[in-house]
């Protein structure tokens, strides 16, 4: 049906494209909203993995660290732990140091304090026995005794006495004494001679502390000494141990 255009056309004519139009932007709305809301579902989900991996990036992040910190804390304890026992077994082997050096001096302080009195003893006795010196009888008595005894350890012919500068005329005074005992000892043995020439050294001396003589065989090979230094040394060696025991008795265990 043609229709002129200054004309309209009639209405039951453009009835049917008036509902067409009306239906079809009706569904074009309906696809354009179904298309956003799938879209926004589709960002939504997007989004929630990407929340999601970012946690679990975010965790594992966190226990990494934790097993790194963890890694370090140990390290750093064994190695402050370490520190610590060298600084220990340092201060305790210093300490044993210084308790040995301790022990040592007090033992060293013991012995040398031992030591003291024993030498003071030994000291004590020989002042006796120098007063025994001052007795010109007794003194003579005991250079006769001394000179008896040192003839017979020689057992020589001719022996060489020396003595002290002060003590040679006594020496001398004793001779007659030591040859009259020496042969009443050896009367009854054959094979010993019954006499001694002794000969007292009159340029040769013993230091004036020494108190008795010193006796040589003729050609000086052999010297024997009778000095009461020499067998108060001799006894006081023998004795030590008897000494220690009355003066020094070992310590009850606490």
């Amino acid at each position: 049906m043609y229709c002129s255009p200054n004309k309209s056309p009639p209405l039951n004519q453009i009835a049917p494209f008036v509902i067409f139009y009306k239906f079809h932007n009706k569904k074009w709305s309906v696809d354009e909203n179904d298309s956003q809301h799938q879209i926004q579902q589709m960002i939504t989900f997007i989004l929630n993995e990407a929340k999601d991996k970012a946690e679990e990036i975010e965790s594992g992040a966190i226990e990494d660290f934790n097993v790194e910190k963890m890694n370090i804390f140990e390290q750093r304890k064994d190695e402050i732990r370490a520190k610590l026992l060298k600084s220990v077994n340092s201060k305790r082997l210093k300490q044993n140091k210084a308790k040995n050096a301790a022990h040592m001096d007090l033992r060293n302080r013991l012995l040398s304090y031992k030591c003291d009195i024993m030498d003071s003893i030994s000291l004590a006795a020989l002042e006796q026995i120098e007063k025994i010196t001052h007795n010109a009888d007794s003194y003579s008595e005991i250079l006769t005794l001394l000179i008896l005894s040192g003839s017979i350890s020689l057992c020589s012919d001719n022996i060489q006495i020396r003595c002290r500068a002060k003590d040679v005329s006594l020496v001398t005074a004793c001779i007659p004494k030591v040859k009259e005992k020496f042969a009443a000892l050896v009367s009854n043995d054959n094979r010993v001679r019954g006499t001694i020439d002794f000969q007292v050294d009159n340029t040769n001396h013993i230091s004036d502390d020494s108190i008795g003589v010193v006796l040589f065989t003729a050609n000086g090979k052999i010297e024997c000494d009778c000095t009461l230094n020499t067998r108060l040394n001799r006894c006081f060696k023998m004795l030590t141990p008897e000494f220690k025991k009355a003066l020094f008795p070992p310590l009850a265990a606490t």
